[in-house]
């Protein structure tokens, strides 16, 4: 998989300085890298060259204040970025202050308009809702209020951090990473039985391998807090299918070895019988049937229409939720032609 700064070059090897043009490309260039682990770093990226490559033009599409507010929020992730927390808070916490008492806010609470990762993530939505009202907005008020909550938890402030994250899900209420920072906090609180409360809800938000695996390790910690070794184990096992690579769930088992070792206590066909069993009758290890159901079904539609990029988009979370012949070999296809699916102007 390519790093963020590959990808960038490549973008930026098919901008022209015009701001119609390039916003086009860079729209085609996210959702062929829908699946990518950093697609919301990439986003942010996208949106501040944007705004640096033409700023009185996209002035246009962002006002002045939200423009300033974006910037603003760009300075405070440096300042994480960098660990200077106390300053990153002070700053955060004038800005949710700003931003929450100004008109624009204001009026755009009011139409309630939403912001979305991504098209999949508004699928979803409208898919679970009968919302017929709603408008989007260009500002990912979710994000102000995540960084926010961030800030709030590392001093140990669970609650306003809650309030604060379910503050930015009214902008978006499909918002996985949102949902997922609510259970994390119960968790860091010790309240196990509010997050286990909320597990399925968590499950029924994650349509990315990364967040398929961040679900299954919450499951293995609060199994392992119940002292059902067994069970821990096999959501992990789960975890590790989704991780990409990703060296904490190499720690989570090591962490579960010290209590139970499954190599040790039992057979490889008595641990299968008991995988077969659990993710069959208790918890499915292959994420949410809605989500796959729905990512298969809409990203076929498009295929059928030419539609080959947002087909794209959702034969690719598909394909990376579960094995399927028919979404697998038109994702290979496309892969094969890639003059289909490009992004190039």
């Amino acid at each position: 998989m390519k790093s963020i700064e590959e990808l960038i070059l490549e973008l930026q090897d098919r901008l022209t300085g015009d701001l119609e043009h390039d916003s086009d490309i860079m729209e085609q260039f996210l959702k062929a890298n829908m699946s990518h682990p950093d697609i919301e770093e990439l986003a942010d990226i996208c949106t501040a060259m944007l705004i640096e490559m033409a700023p009185e033009e996209f002035a246009g599409i962002l006002d002045e204040e939200a423009q300033e507010w974006v910037e603003e929020l760009s300075h405070i992730l440096y300042s994480l970025d960098h660990e200077n927390y106390p300053l990153a808070l002070q700053r955060m916490e004038h800005l949710i202050n700003e931003m929450e008492t100004s008109e624009l806010y204001v009026s755009e609470y009011a139409r309630h308009a939403l912001y979305f990762d991504s098209n999949f993530q508004d699928c979803l939505y409208h898919f679970r809702s009968n919302d017929m009202e709603s408008s989007n907005t260009l500002l990912p008020y979710t994000e102000f209020y995540r960084t926010y909550a961030q800030l709030l938890m590392r001093k140990g402030q669970y609650e306003q951090a809650r309030v604060a994250l379910r503050k930015g899900m009214q902008w978006n209420p499909v918002c996985f990473d949102s949902y997922e920072m609510i259970v994390r906090s119960y968790i860091q609180e010790n309240q196990l039985d509010t997050a286990w409360s909320m597990m399925p809800t968590l499950m029924e938000l994650a349509y990315l391998p990364l967040q398929l695996m961040r679900v299954y390790r919450h499951y293995a910690y609060l199994y392992m807090h119940k002292q059902a070794y067994k069970e821990a184990y096999v959501c992990l096992c789960c975890a590790a299918e989704y991780s990409l690579g990703d060296e904490s769930v190499d720690m989570d088992f090591e962490e579960l070895y010290t209590y139970f070792d499954p190599r040790e206590e039992m057979t490889d066909a008595e641990m299968s019988a008991f995988y077969e069993n659990f993710t069959q009758n208790e918890l499915s290890d292959e994420g949410s049937d809605e989500i796959f159901a729905l990512a298969k079904n809409m990203g076929l539609k498009f295929y059928e229409e030419g539609r080959m990029l947002d087909a794209q988009e959702f034969l690719t979370i598909a394909s990376e939720l579960r094995m399927d012949e028919e979404v697998d070999r038109i994702v290979y296809a496309q892969e094969e032609s890639p003059e289909e699916t490009s992004y190039e102007a």
